[in-house]
């Protein structure tokens, strides 16, 4: 994507869009997600840009804001993509000479979307927004988050000890000499539930995020932990590797069982 454009950098962008935007009488709201909200942004970061626009005017926005992009920079990357939501809008573009990390993640929601799915919680380690301008009070911030669900928690630990208690998928493609579907079986009953058992221990809100941003929520010993499991090079790696991963489940779900005061499941 070419050579870094010193002239544009993240904060160039985002203010030209909020200086064209913040008169527009249809766009409401505009915000930021991702690395600026969570105040992590480093030289690998994109932009998540949000805004909340009048129904019926999400394709002007979309164009002035293309317009706005094409004044740095011609757009070198310009995708649609069809966003399973159907109350929001999304673009990727990236603008030449900038930054190949800098690609901007555009979102428009549809103003009747519903409010009740505009709520962020303070502090929140995944979603949170860094406000723009919101003339319409579209976001609210809550202070508390709701309370956890103990229930999910104690299907999640009866999920895991099935998948544990079939091992035999993987030990027995190991025998075959298998190595893809010996493979594949050690993510699904193996390494991929201690994943979600770290989550529920230590972020149980997110417990299917899996690895997204998982090196900047749990503890570092935890995160080679995990290393360790997912660093596998041939069928004695997976056999080895399947017959340890037990002794981690159990102290995993009994640390678990210990915070949330689950008594037996």
């Amino acid at each position: 994507m070419g050579n870094t454009n010193t002239n544009t950098n993240r904060n160039t962008i985002i203010n030209v869009l909020k200086n064209r935007f913040i008169d527009i009488d249809q766009v409401y709201a505009y915000w930021l997600e991702g690395a600026d909200s969570l105040n992590a942004v480093d030289e690998y970061s994109d932009i998540d840009i949000w805004l909340d626009v009048e129904d019926g005017y999400e394709d002007m926005v979309f164009k002035i804001a293309e317009e706005e992009f094409n004044k740095l920079g011609k757009l070198d990357f310009n995708f649609r993509l069809n966003h399973n939501h159907p109350k929001i809008r999304q673009n990727y573009y990236h603008i030449e000479g900038t930054s190949e990390y800098l690609i901007i993640d555009f979102c428009i929601q549809c103003h009747s979307r519903d409010k009740d799915e505009v709520k962020y919680v303070e502090g929140d380690i995944l979603e949170f927004p860094k406000v723009i301008f919101d003339k319409a009070n579209i976001i609210t911030i809550l202070k508390e988050d709701r309370e956890i669900d103990l229930d999910i928690i104690k299907n999640c630990i009866n999920e895991i000890r099935g998948k544990y208690m079939q091992h035999s998928r993987v030990i027995k493609y190991v025998e075959r000499n298998n190595y893809p579907e010996a493979f594949i079986y050690y993510l699904k009953y193996v390494a991929d539930p201690l994943v979600e058992l770290i989550r529920l221990k230590y972020t149980p809100k997110y417990h299917y995020l899996h690895m997204i941003h998982i090196s900047n929520h749990i503890p570092k010993e935890d995160v080679s932990m995990l290393e360790g499991y997912y660093k596998i090079s041939s069928l004695k790696d997976i056999r080895n590797n399947t017959i340890r991963a037990r002794e981690a489940c159990k102290k995993l779900i009994d640390e678990i069982e210990v915070i949330y005061k689950l008594g037996s499941v």
